[in-house]
């Protein structure tokens, strides 16, 4: 059964994707007047969403039961453990918990949640009302929503467009990415012409770069294709920090971009296009690596199965 609160989950669930993408070190080690960091908040978060898969699981399995809490004496006994996480951890505890919460939501019954509710307990299905809170907390803190009322003052409309798709397509690959656990990043889909989920990490960046930065902004980042493609790694932890510098640079050239920037041509390889046309080809070929993202996490539970 759909329930509204399913998809203010998922709305929640990449608007935080998309945040943790633009985090830089400074700004997760940023502290609150009562001295909770933007990583600490994030692993708050994290806490109260496992909180809800644990309870919800149980429930699940062996009937509703009373799970009494107290929520202050409980933020005040993890806040210093949350503090002593390193922020890269943070970050990937508050993912990973998210996308397993909703999940695990999508799967509640019109008669779990009555009863659920009829118990009295303390269970909020709707994960986007605790979720946008601290996002909106941390926006408010790194003052976020000043700078990008004063940079869309200065970029063109059209522009500004493909740079919140951007954002959008790099929350959703992100989020993906690190869903998979260890043992299936460098795993391949036994197809011809497949790649890794770190083959496809590495690849996404390559390409944004070396698109938006050289062959549009002109920037020398002397791109390696060939290697991208043989990238293995023991996990993505360097995955959200160096797509926020990526990122970063890429909204600096697009956001100087005139109008008639946009219909300037670029060579590329033996053809000539637009730097229109680059940009929407980045958005293009992000949106079919998600895709290939979906079909390989397919494909590799499939083989987990032994289907």
């Amino acid at each position: 059964m759909t329930f509204p609160f399913l998809e203010e989950n998922n709305v929640s669930r990449r608007r935080l994707a998309a945040l943790v993408a633009r985090l830089s070190p400074d700004d997760l080690a940023c502290s609150t007047a009562d001295g909770w960091t933007v990583a600490a908040l994030l692993a708050h978060m994290a806490f109260h969403d496992r909180r809800h898969l644990v309870l919800l699981q149980r429930w699940q399995a062996h009937g509703v039961s009373e799970a009494p809490v107290d929520v202050d004496t409980i933020n005040d006994a993890l806040k210093p453990i949350f503090l002593a996480l390193t922020p890269q951890a943070a970050i990937e505890v508050c993912l990973a918990s998210a996308q397993a919460i909703d999940a695990a939501l999508e799967t509640v019954t019109a008669d779990l949640l009555a009863e659920i509710q009829a118990s009295g307990v303390w269970f909020r299905p709707n994960r986007s009302l605790h979720r946008n809170g601290h996002l909106n907390q941390i926006e408010s803190l790194l003052c976020w929503s000043v700078s990008m009322e004063v940079s869309m003052n200065n970029t063109l409309p059209e522009v500004e467009g493909y740079i919140e798709l951007l954002r959008e397509l790099r929350a959703g690959f992100l989020e993906a990415a690190l869903s998979f656990p260890p043992e299936a990043l460098n795993w391949r889909p036994p197809i011809p012409e497949t790649n890794s989920i770190y083959v496809l990490a590495t690849h996404v960046l390559g390409a944004e770069t070396w698109w938006i930065h050289e062959i549009i902004g002109g920037q020398d980042v002397r791109r390696n294709r060939p290697a991208e493609f043989v990238a293995t790694g023991a996990d993505l932890s360097w995955l959200p920090e160096r797509m926020r510098q990526v990122a970063e640079r890429s909204e600096a050239v697009l956001r100087g971009l005139t109008d008639a920037d946009l219909r300037n041509a670029r060579t590329y390889r033996d053809r000539t296009v637009t730097v229109q046309w680059g940009i929407l080809h980045i958005l293009d070929h992000y949106s079919r690596h998600l895709g290939h993202l979906e079909l390989t996490r397919q494909l590799w539970e499939t083989t987990r199965q032994g289907g």
